[in-house]
C-alpha cells in the first residue's frame, strides 16, 4: 500500500464527498483511483469501526491554475 493522506476522522463529512470503506491494509487499482480523484477512503478495522481515513491533498498547481483562470476572466 502507498503512503496515504491521513485526514482526522472528524473532517470527513465537512464536505459533501464520496466515501469508500476498506479493510486495514487492503489495497487495489479501485481504490487507487478512487484516492488520486480526491475520494474519501475510509479504513475500518474487523469490527467495522471507523480507524483511520485517507484524501489525496490538494495539488496546489490545480489551485494556482484555477485561480490564474478566474483571474483572467475578470479582466476580461
Amino acid at each position: 500500500m502507498p503512503e496515504l493522506n491521513e485526514v482526522p476522522l472528524s473532517t470527513i463529512t465537512d464536505k459533501p464527498s464520496v466515501i469508500i470503506t476498506m479493510s486495514t491494509g487492503q489495497w487495489d487499482r479501485f481504490l487507487q483511483a478512487a484516492y488520486d480523484y480526491g475520494h474519501t477512503l475510509l479504513e475500518l478495522d474487523e469490527n467495522e469501526h471507523p480507524v483511520r481515513a485517507y484524501r489525496k491533498a490538494p495539488d496546489i498547481s490545480d489551485a494556482l491554475d484555477a485561480a490564474a483562470y478566474l483571474n483572467n476572466e475578470y479582466l476580461a
